[in-house]
């Protein structure tokens, strides 16, 4: 089990999410809203999966190509993004999770075993 815990700057807003992988730690964090969607390009989660995924990586580039942004939106719409997620570590997931400090600036991760 993995417990996440977001502050923000002032700790005013404090939110605390429990899941049992990590993966479904960022599905959480995406559908309550503390963190941007990864379908968004202009999310601070997609730009951290760039991070850490080649095909990601390759996405964004093409979609900063004027030369190429058409079909890159095209191939968005149509990305597999199981395929990303079943070779990201654990690491790789929290490390694009701590990157989005839009709303939670603060972050905490504790593993319960």
């Amino acid at each position: 089990m993995i417990k996440w815990t977001g502050k923000s700057t002032d700790k005013g807003w404090i939110r605390t999410v429990e899941a049992e992988t990590y993966y479904k730690l960022l599905e959480t964090l995406v559908d309550k809203g503390y963190i941007g969607d990864y379908i968004d390009s202009d999310s601070q989660l997609f730009h951290e999966l760039a991070y850490v995924s080649p095909a990601v990586a390759d996405l964004e580039d093409r979609l900063n190509d004027e030369h190429q942004v058409e079909q890159a939106l095209e191939d968005l719409e149509n990305f597999d993004w199981n395929r990303v997620f079943e070779k990201l570590t654990d690491q790789q997931f929290q490390t694009a999770i701590a990157g989005c400090t839009s709303q939670a600036y603060y972050q905490e991760f504790e593993v319960i075993e």
